[in-house]
This record gives structure tokens, sequence and C-alpha cells, in this order.
């Protein structure tokens, strides 16, 4: 989208229960209306976790280091700390899918951002969720089940069926979309 194009108008995506005059939440994001929203995040997304995967590469050997280190000092007394490092790939995506960007580096960079189908942003808990259906999806299925997302008009993985979830082109129009509140509805 070029500067001197004019930003489609999103439907206001600040729900009340009970508000009939409310557009339909499941329609929020819909690729039919607004297709600007999906053009290449399939390889957009696929990129971001090549670059995902080299700041947690770059995370593991530093969190390595003061680890091993910490292990040293303490004469082994600190070496269950290790039992935590496996740990660093899922704290990495929850923190940053659940932050206020709902996007990791690698997604930023790409310019996607990961939100739910009546466009608010995920919170803490649904992005622990989202990493850990990600990660047991691929081990499962050595990769093959990101197919999915060639196959459906959202380009949905998955894990992002199974929470209803969607990966979208970073929108200024959707920028001020509240945050699912905790407690789920996250209506106001």
């Amino acid at each position: 989208m070029t500067r001197n194009q004019k930003l489609p108008d999103f439907p206001d995506l600040s729900f009340r229960d009970g508000d009939r005059n409310a557009a339909d939440p499941a329609d929020a994001l819909d690729p039919a209306v607004y297709p600007e929203l999906y053009d290449g995040v399939a390889p957009a997304r696929a990129l971001a976790y090549l670059i995902d995967a080299i700041c947690i590469a770059l995370l593991i050997f530093a969190v390595g280091f003061a680890f091993t280190l910490l292990s040293i000092l303490s004469l082994g007394i600190l070496s269950p700390i290790w039992l935590i490092f496996p740990l660093i790939p899922l704290a990495y995506h929850s923190f940053f899918v659940g932050g206020p960007h709902s996007a990791t580096i690698g997604m930023r960079v790409m310019n996607i951002e990961v939100r739910l189908l009546d466009g608010r942003r995920p919170d803490y808990l649904l992005a622990l969720l989202h990493t850990i259906l990600f990660y047991a999806s691929i081990s499962v299925t050595a990769w093959l089940i990101v197919l999915v997302a060639l196959f459906n008009r959202r380009g949905q993985c998955v894990h992002d069926f199974l929470l209803g979830t969607v990966v979208i082109r970073n929108h200024p129009a959707l920028a001020a979309q509240p945050k699912l509140e905790a407690g789920g509805s996250g209506r106001h």
C-alpha cells in the first residue's frame, strides 16, 4: 500500500454484549472484504519464523553462557537451572505475541501480526497456548501441518483454527483495537 492510498474503513471492533447493531465479530477480518490484510502473509510468515529462529539462537547462546557461568561459579549447585533452557523459545514467542504489537521480532520485521478472528489482540495466555500448539503440531508432523495454511482463505494453520487466531498484515487502521481481556470474552 502506497502512502497516497486511502486506508480501508474497518468495522468498529469494540463489541458490546447484547449490542444488536454491532457488526458480526466473525466477519471483522474477512479476507473477502479486506484482502489487503492477507496479501503475501504466507511467505512473510515463513521468513518471520526464520528471523525468529536466529533471534532465539542468539538468545539461547547468551542464556547458555550465563547458565554455564552460574553453574561454574556455584560449583554445580545451580546446575538444575538448565532444566528451564527448553522453555526459551516458548517464552520468546509467548512474550512477543502476547505483547502490545501481537508479533514477534520476525513478524514485526515482516509487517505481520497475530489477531483473533474478531480483530482483537491476543493476551499472554492465548499467546502461550498458540505457541504450545504450534510447536506441538510441527514436532508431530515434521512441518507438514503448516501446509494447511495454503488451502484456506485466511491462511490459517491448524493451531490458528483451534484458537480462533489469524496472522494478517499489520495495518494502521487496526492499531487501536483492544486486547483480549482476562476472563476470556474481551468485550466491554
